[in-house]
């Protein structure tokens, strides 16, 4: 996958309500525009992520990452220059999880442009940019393995329930995570 698969990926994509319609947008701009959108150091106005939202098979569960930046979230990170961000959601989920058999249809499941604030990374001041972020959804079984990262502190099973009662604590992404759980309840897959 190319910048101009994504772009044509994105001009496809319907989008699930006028929220995302604007993210859809906003990426759709930034692919057009910015020319490193694809690096991780691509702070004005800011760069590309990968992502994967992980369900059981039936979609009544999801598998919840804690990063080391606090609650509970997808996988997901920085493409680096990848410009195929499909690979880059496997890539992450495998990374962060060992796993690496999980089920996808390949069709985008979300977009989502979220804030990251002013902060330090590797003793150097990273401003404050923004994470065009490309989700898919991957499904697995129950009893799937998974081994909890360097990147990260736990991984569990949640039921919807459970899950749309356990915020991040930062709203756009506490946002993005319950319009996944919205997507999955309705059966988007």
């Amino acid at each position: 996958m190319k910048r101009a698969d994504v772009v044509a990926m994105l001009e496809g994509y319907r989008t699930f309500d006028a929220i995302e319609r604007t993210h859809r947008m906003v990426a759709l701009h930034i692919l057009k525009t910015v020319p490193d959108v694809f690096l991780r150091e691509c702070n004005e106005p800011g760069h590309v992520t990968g992502s994967a939202m992980v369900c059981n098979l039936e979609g009544t569960m999801v598998l919840l990452n804690q990063h080391g930046m606090g609650g509970f979230m997808n996988f997901g990170g920085h493409a680096d220059g990848d410009e195929d961000v499909f690979g880059v959601a496997k890539r992450e989920l495998w990374e962060e999880s060992g796993i690496t058999d999980a089920l996808c249809s390949g069709e985008l499941f979300d977009i989502d442009v979220n804030s990251m604030p002013e902060h330090i990374r590797k003793g150097e001041v990273v401003p404050a940019h923004i994470h065009a972020d490309f989700t898919w959804l991957f499904r697995v079984p129950d009893d799937v393995a998974w081994v909890v990262s360097e990147e990260s502190l736990d991984i569990r099973w949640f039921t919807l329930e459970e899950a749309m009662k356990t915020p991040m604590g930062k709203a756009d992404k506490d946002a993005q995570m319950g319009r996944f759980y919205a997507k999955i309840a309705a059966g988007v897959r």
